[in-house]
């Protein structure tokens, strides 16, 4: 505590007073010495003479509010006129005392002054740990009135927006929300101004982005006076669930195809079994070999369908180390493995100049693209004069390569279930139908993804893919 009083007598009683209280005390006997004082040490509170020789005690008491705001000045004096007492009040006083004033009455007023500054601290501390709190918190988190303009952000929020605390506050929210957004969350503002319960729901931005926001209300003498919003994103779950729910179709179509086409050739081998122990008994030998070679074929087929699912299976888990590697060196491997198919069915294949550098497993990648050519081969149909072109093009940032040809094409109503386990459009046709799904997993491994475009049966197909590009090196 400080205390600035010219007259030494009343400095001593004084100070014995408040030392006996168990106050630290420091007093001087000018108003310069008290100054000097308060610019070194940040006391809480002061005890101030009005009448000090060589300044006033109001220039005295608003120097010493300058130099520590938070600083509780008593000011005392003697004959002291309404007038100077409410202008020191105005000016920053915290309280009055009138010479001579009781003990007991000084006693009061500077415990008092000590209740509200412990008060003052408990509240600063409070204030700070619930700031920490909220700036701590991987949200977006403010504060909106009714009029729907901005109180408070945390840092996040300010950091989204660009902008400062200064400029956001009075602000309304929907400056910085798209038209749909805006209307949304403003009906759900109003449920919660009217009903007083708080409310949480999933938005999702014009801009494709999930948030899941938590609206509480902020009340004062029961009256809701504004609603706190905490907003955290989602997106990246909701990718998640929509991955989960796609793949939970592809298992029930797995399971079925599975349960379908593994099931056929056991039911022929079943039959042929049969049939060859009566054959067997009647000694025909032509009919013998031809049930030797349909049980054949058909554990064949089995043996094939095992292998792709096995393969399908090791993707992702057995893989080469990424590598940095021109994609037009893969294209060109691939063509050089597939020149005896290309030439047979006489293909035109048109190759794009100067390729991006990708960053992949190379060997899956060319598994990859093998597929695809050799699917595009496969399904010319009576294409006269087939094509494919395989090629890329620049979309943003992202870099989308594409397989196109000429041939039967995809009916718009089966382009979705290509890439499914097992799936065929001929279901006489050979293979397994595991090559897409093989194709599309090598892609999303990769971090990529693929889609196959058609106008329809007879207009050929594009297969798009994309992949991750060269690593950059670290500076």
């Amino acid at each position: 505590m400080l205390i600035i009083e010219d007259d030494a007598e009343m400095r001593e009683t004084l100070s014995e007073i408040l030392r006996g209280e168990g106050y630290e005390v420091h007093a001087v006997g000018t108003a310069e010495e008290g100054l000097r004082a308060a610019s070194v040490r940040k006391f809480p509170i002061c005890i101030l003479d009005m009448k000090l020789p060589g300044m006033d005690g109001l220039s005295a008491l608003r120097e010493l509010k300058r130099i520590n705001p938070r600083i509780l000045v008593i000011i005392i004096t003697a004959y002291a006129t309404k007038e100077t007492v409410i202008e020191a009040l105005n000016s920053g006083a915290f309280m009055y005392l009138e010479k001579p004033f009781d003990v007991n009455e000084l006693i009061i007023k500077v415990n008092k002054a000590a209740d509200f500054v412990r008060i003052e601290e408990e509240r600063r501390e409070a204030e700070e740990r619930y700031r920490s709190i909220v700036e701590s918190i991987n949200a977006s988190i403010y504060l909106l009135d009714r009029d729907m303009r901005y109180l408070f952000a945390n840092k996040k929020t300010l950091s989204i927006l660009g902008v400062s605390l200064e400029e956001l506050v009075g602000r309304k929210f929907g400056d910085f929300l798209g038209e749909h957004s805006a209307r949304e969350m403003e009906e759900k503002l109003r449920k919660v101004f009217e009903t007083g319960e708080p409310l949480v729901y999933e938005a999702k931005s014009e801009h494709g982005r999930w948030f899941l926001r938590t609206l509480s209300p902020v009340k004062k003498d029961g009256e809701v006076v504004a609603v706190a919003v905490i907003s955290r994103s989602i997106t990246r779950l909701k990718q998640v669930e929509e991955e989960l729910r796609r793949k939970n179709e592809e298992l029930e179509w797995f399971a079925y195809i599975v349960s379908h086409d593994l099931r056929s050739p056991l039911v022929t081998v079943r039959g042929f079994v049969n049939l060859l122990r009566r054959d067997v008994q009647r000694g025909d030998k032509e009919k013998i070999e031809t049930d030797l070679r349909m049980i054949e074929d058909a554990v064949n087929k089995m043996s094939e369908f095992m292998e792709d699912l096995l393969e399908l299976s090791r993707i992702g888990r057995v893989a080469n180390p990424p590598e940095d590697v021109p994609f037009g060196e893969i294209v060109r491997e691939v063509l050089k493995v597939l020149d005896g198919k290309i030439k047979e069915r006489g293909v035109e294949v048109k190759v794009a100049d100067d390729f991006p550098v990708v960053h992949v497993d190379k060997m899956r990648i060319a598994e990859m693209l093998q597929n695809i050519v050799e699917n595009s081969i496969k399904y010319m149909g009576e294409q006269p004069q087939p094509k494919i072109e395989i090629g890329y093009y620049r979309k943003g940032s992202e870099t989308v390569f594409f397989v196109k040809d000429n041939g039967i094409g995809i009916p718009k109503e089966e382009q979705e279930k290509v890439f499914q386990a097992f799936y065929k459009i001929d279901r006489a046709a050979a293979g397994t139908g595991m090559g897409l799904a093989i194709v599309k997993k090598i892609v999303e491994v990769h971090g990529g993804r693929i889609w196959v475009e058609s106008e329809g049966e007879g207009k050929g197909c594009t297969f798009f893919f994309t992949l991750p590009s060269k690593l950059k090196s670290k500076q």
